[in-house]
């Protein structure tokens, strides 16, 4: 497929990057000349210098034979036009834009008129937002993730000193009578994850990512030896884009909210446009005075959200020394994400990830209904839908032989959700959890017959 791209950002370059690699025709367009070619040298795809939304310079990059234009500049108004212009000019290609306003989506106008224009319009902060909120949801959790219509569950879980499983071979858990059906998919140790056979055994500090029912998310917790609680109160740190949608989303499910803003008129500008649960104040997070004044410690939940990753970092690691149960952090840069666990932060959220996420689950909506993305340990989730021309159709899973580092974690089909085990087979028609590590991507592409560009 050809791909145009508006935009060489992080989202853009690494949209870009992931799909060349994938012998897509890829070609970035750019307004900023050095920024186009320096990153344009990191990838097998071509750079155009030039306006994303000016006829000319889409005409030059190839709009008319276009399957895909992406437009995800940091201005609104540009990727707007760009697959406005797009669309005059080829209809037939497909057009995403990235709209950071909320107010947009939340406008009078109708779906369906939206839907002539873009087939897609995604908001990073908004799927950041909605990721922070499924942490909070699962405290304490590392991730958190629904599949098959919310009746699946994946949590990542830190093992602590008072697990029940601590030391014990999995085989054992295995043989517990459970009431509720549990797989554990990946333990992460020192930084490296693996999938665990039977023998392996489970290690205080271990970070585990297990399967269940969402009902058996309390159990998970317990075996893991981590508290399950319901947070009720929050405080949030930040001015970025981020802020406005995850406290919208935690007032609707009651949760009472302290938002501390370093400006002072974004403050003022916030205080005026919350609900009665949001107390609004004016100052930092990296001021220790100040969270020990408001009480840090008394609160179920800090998010640092500010646009300063590195100060995040800080903010968060000290709410956490000052008492409060569970941090969480945006960090958008790749090479901060392995280190958050370790140092102590409950949770991060990068809306590059979740971005780039949305955008490839449209491109391959026909195969993957849904997906968690772990790219601190290059591995994810994907839910896909199985049809007839998949090789491993009616046969059963003990007979496939899959390669190592790919697990067929769960079945959806009209007669409900099931863990498989090795005398089951997928059917046509089914919904298929399947976890997978990046060294065996392109052996389950083959598999599936669909580029999973995004696990790149």
């Amino acid at each position: 497929m050809k791909f145009l791209i508006i935009g060489a950002g992080s989202v853009g370059t690494s949209l870009a990057k992931s799909l060349a690699d994938h012998n897509h025709d890829v070609v970035l367009i750019e307004a900023n000349e050095s920024r186009a070619f320096d990153n344009s040298a990191e990838g097998d795809y071509l750079a155009v210098v030039g306006n994303g939304c000016n006829p000319g310079t889409l005409i030059e990059a190839g709009i008319q034979t276009a399957d895909f234009i992406v437009a995800v500049t940091n201005n609104d108004e540009v990727n707007i036009a760009a697959c406005l212009v797009a669309k005059l000019i080829n209809n037939n290609c497909k057009r995403i834009a990235r709209i950071r306003d909320i107010s947009f989506e939340h406008s009078d106008i109708a779906p369906e008129h939206l839907a002539e224009h873009f087939d897609l319009i995604i908001n990073p902060s908004l799927a950041a937002a909605e990721h922070l909120v499924r942490l909070f949801k699962a405290p304490r959790a590392r991730d958190s993730y629904d599949f098959a219509d919310g009746r699946l569950r994946v949590v990542g879980l830190k093992v602590t000193s008072t697990s029940p499983v601590k030391d014990q071979k999995l085989i054992v858990l295995q043989k517990k009578p459970l009431d509720y059906p549990i797989l554990v998919l990946a333990i992460v140790r020192n930084g490296k994850l693996t999938i665990p056979r039977g023998t392996d055994r489970v290690m205080e500090g271990d970070l585990i990512y297990s399967m269940s029912v969402p009902e058996g998310t309390k159990y998970l917790f317990e075996l893991a030896g981590q508290e399950f609680f319901v947070g009720k109160t929050a405080m949030i740190w930040g001015g970025s884009a981020i802020a406005r949608p995850l406290v919208e989303q935690l007032t609707k499910l009651g949760v009472d909210i302290k938002l501390l803003m370093t400006e002072s008129w974004r403050a003022q500008e916030a205080a005026e446009d919350v609900s009665d649960n949001v107390i609004v104040f004016n100052g930092s997070g990296l001021d220790q005075d100040l969270l020990e004044q408001e009480n840090v410690s008394s609160f179920d939940a800090f998010f640092a959200v500010s646009a300063d990753e590195e100060d995040n970092i800080l903010s968060s690691l000290l709410a956490k020394r000052l008492g409060a149960k569970v941090v969480f952090a945006l960090i958008n840069q790749p090479d901060y994400l392995p280190l958050t666990s370790a140092i102590g932060i409950d949770g991060v959220v990068s809306s590059r990830v979740a971005a780039a996420a949305e955008i490839f689950q449209h491109i391959h909506a026909d195969a993957v209904a849904s997906e968690l993305l772990l790219p601190e340990h290059n591995a994810g989730f994907l839910e896909v839908y199985a049809s007839e021309e998949m090789s491993f159709i009616n046969i059963p899973l003990k007979d496939l032989k899959l390669p190592h580092g790919i697990i067929i974690a769960a079945l959806v089909s009209k007669n409900g959700v099931k863990i498989p085990k090795g005398d089951d087979a997928i059917k046509a028609g089914d919904r298929v959890v399947i976890f997978v590590e990046a060294n065996a991507v392109k052996k389950l592409e083959k598999i599936l017959n669909i580029q999973l560009e995004f696990f790149q």
